[in-house]
């Protein structure tokens, strides 16, 4: 009786060493587990499983929806809803322009960092895309130059309409939030192509130079 309490005992002593052995086996390959060791997915593989909600769409087209939006907006509240109370042209533009790069600061700019998967993704999008009191300053200057080109494209347009027509009173392109959106979405594009395509001249230069200078 006495052998056979012993052999239980023996037993169950090598099944706590055998567990024991299994657990910390599994401890050691979780420890010695690296990201090197993990298969790469390509962005299309990981899209299939992750969660789609409602209707998908590319990023640049989101983004081009917001500016035309946030433009529109100002367009209604502003142009339209000042615009009965200021005779001056030039004063109702100033206006218009230190909504717009308020707007454009505190709030488009913020949604588009909302917006990111990675911090600046989205910078790409923005003349000046860092948070701080001089970018206030510099996009109320920035949405200035763009609204004066929109109140220019406004004014040419229609003096060639009125002068090929021959009525001089006449307003063939108004205001509206809509086409004030598309004009000041695709002047502020512009703008932002140009400033990238300077700011990757200027890296391949300074590149080359740190290139030749390595040499």
């Amino acid at each position: 009786m006495a052998k056979k309490a012993s052999e239980e005992q023996k037993e169950k002593a090598e099944g706590k060493e055998s567990n024991y052995r299994l657990r910390s086996d599994a401890v050691d390959d979780l420890v010695q587990s690296h990201t090197g060791r993990t298969k790469a997915y390509s962005e299309k593989e990981l899209r299939r499983y992750r969660t789609r909600k409602g209707i998908t769409m590319p990023e640049w087209v989101k983004v081009l929806l917001l500016k035309i939006w946030f433009a529109g907006v100002v367009c209604y509240f502003i142009i339209w809803g000042l615009g009965l109370y200021m005779s001056a042209a030039l004063d109702l533009v100033v206006v218009s322009g230190i909504a717009l790069g308020l707007v454009n600061d505190l709030l488009l700019n913020n949604l588009l960092h909302f917006m990111e998967e990675t911090p600046g993704q989205n910078d790409k999008w923005m003349m000046f895309p860092s948070k701080n009191v001089v970018s206030l300053g510099l996009n109320i200057l920035y949405s200035l130059v763009v609204m004066f080109c929109v109140y220019t494209t406004y004014t040419t347009v229609n003096a060639g309409i009125a002068a090929a027509a021959g009525a001089a009173d006449e307003v063939a392109l108004g205001v509206e939030p809509i086409s004030f959106g598309l004009l000041y979405m695709a002047f502020d594009m512009a703008f932002v192509g140009i400033k990238r395509g300077l700011l990757r001249v200027f890296h391949d230069a300074r590149d080359r130079v740190d290139r030749e200078a390595g040499k």
